[in-house]
């Protein structure tokens, strides 16, 4: 006795989700922005040890103020500022990463060359705040106008597009190091947070902004 089998497929990635102009929005903010804080942690610690000599260990921990920062600035995002004013907070932390990366071109300009740059430490603290400013809202305001069978297909792109934003702010940022130093490279972010900016006005949900809720 023979029997048919009918199975229905679906996809793996809902083909609606790429006409949502927010979505696609917040895709290539993904890539930009994480190609700009991936890039940047690998110019700051290459640079101290191929500039000033720093040992490894000491070079990893200029990083912790960005780290310790941005836990700080996420916490206060998730728990205060999202739920009073929205996905704005975007903005917020787009300008104080853009105010650290600028911060941190004058550390480098100021500092000597075989001298540890002790302002750069702050710059960087600064940079981490913005990252998590602008991370709690980012990926609530993303899958804010997705609908709920599309919430599984947008998570993957979302994760996806970040690991190759990291993956290209590795090569991009790195080869500007390696040419020009660490103050083009951090120039060059400078322009990609501005773009990053621009895109995130078309990822805005109108007037759900200032109404999204992050879970505590």
């Amino acid at each position: 006795m023979s029997c048919s089998v009918r199975r229905e497929l679906s996809p793996l990635v809902e083909p609606s989700l790429f006409g949502n102009r927010g979505f696609s929005a917040a895709l290539l903010c993904s890539v930009l922005f994480f190609a700009v804080v991936s890039g940047l942690m690998l110019v700051v610690v290459v640079q101290l040890q191929l500039g000033p000599h720093i040992g490894v260990l000491a070079a990893g921990l200029t990083l912790l103020p960005w780290s310790c920062a941005m836990g700080i600035s996420s916490w206060t995002a998730g728990r205060r500022l999202v739920p009073r004013h929205g996905a704005r907070v975007m903005y917020a932390g787009l300008a104080a990463l853009l105010a650290g990366a600028l911060g941190a071109i004058a550390a480098y300009a100021g500092a000597p060359d075989t001298g540890y740059p002790w302002p750069l430490l702050a710059a960087l603290a600064v940079c981490g705040a913005g990252q998590g400013l602008f991370a709690v809202p980012f990926f609530t305001t993303a899958l804010h106008r997705v609908r709920p069978h599309e919430t599984g297909s947008a998570a993957g792109p979302l994760n996806a597009v970040q690991q190759l934003g990291s993956t290209l702010g590795v090569a991009l940022l790195g080869s500007v190091f390696f040419r020009g130093g660490a103050q083009d490279a951090f120039w060059v972010a400078a322009g990609l947070l501005i773009a990053t900016g621009a895109a995130v006005v078309f990822m805005m949900p109108g007037r759900a902004v200032a109404h999204l809720s992050v879970s505590s």
